[in-house]
């Protein structure tokens, strides 16, 4: 987490059979120890410390002439049955945060208590099997396309939701150092917190407090 410089970002849900995960990104992106942990949800009130387990050290870094991996996401096979860990890397140890990087794809097994295991990245250029149906939901999409002109998604007004959040950042001017050297940004992460069946989600900021949203339902929270 402090490879470079402190660093903890890009936090993302990971969840399955009922238990949440929370895998955020540690250190330094310009180092090749750039890498991920994670959080796992142990019960009670989500926005407290105390309700999350830290895991003792990375989950996911480098290895097999891979550098750097993380700022991850995860999605899931067509069929539903496979979680696949999307994140980037480099093929270098000096390749930094800079344009070196792309984008890569592997899938996450599970341990026999139930947390993710994440393996080691796969070598650059080293074949790999797609995701399960993959091939069949291509086909599908090639067949019956969306229409076109047709919008994919639509703006709705806080009114209408209920989310109203905006991101405070410390005075650049007087803050230089947590600003600028530790990356001090806010985030995103979604999850069903509270078993509903529904995404809720929690946004950070830097300065002025974080909040939990939980979906009620028809996009309002």
């Amino acid at each position: 987490e402090t490879i470079g410089q402190p660093v903890n970002e890009g936090p993302v849900p990971l969840q399955k059979d009922g238990k949440t995960w929370i895998v955020f990104s540690a250190s330094y992106c310009g180092t090749e120890d750039y890498q991920l942990g994670t959080l796992r949800y142990t019960g009670g009130e989500p926005v407290l410390a105390s309700s999350w387990n830290k895991s003792a050290g990375p989950v996911f870094s480098k290895g097999n002439g891979v550098f750097g991996p993380g700022h991850n996401d995860f999605f899931t096979s067509p069929d539903g049955t496979q979680t696949w860990n999307l994140y980037h890397g480099n093929s270098r140890a000096d390749g930094g945060c800079a344009r070196q990087r792309s984008a890569r794809a592997q899938q996450v097994t599970w341990n026999t208590n139930g947390d993710p295991a994440f393996g080691q990245p796969v070598a650059t250029g080293a074949p790999i099997a797609v995701p399960s149906e993959e091939l069949i939901a291509a086909a599908l999409s090639v067949i019956s396309p969306r229409p076109a002109g047709s919008p994919m998604f639509e703006m709705l007004a806080p009114e209408r939701t209920g989310v109203a959040f905006q991101m405070q950042v410390p005075d650049i001017a007087e803050n230089v150092r947590e600003v600028v050297l530790l990356n001090a940004n806010g985030g995103v992460a979604t999850g069903d917190f509270d078993g509903d069946g529904l995404a809720d989600f929690y946004v950070t900021s830097p300065k002025g407090g974080n909040r939990l949203f939980r979906n009620l339902g028809d996009f309002r929270f």
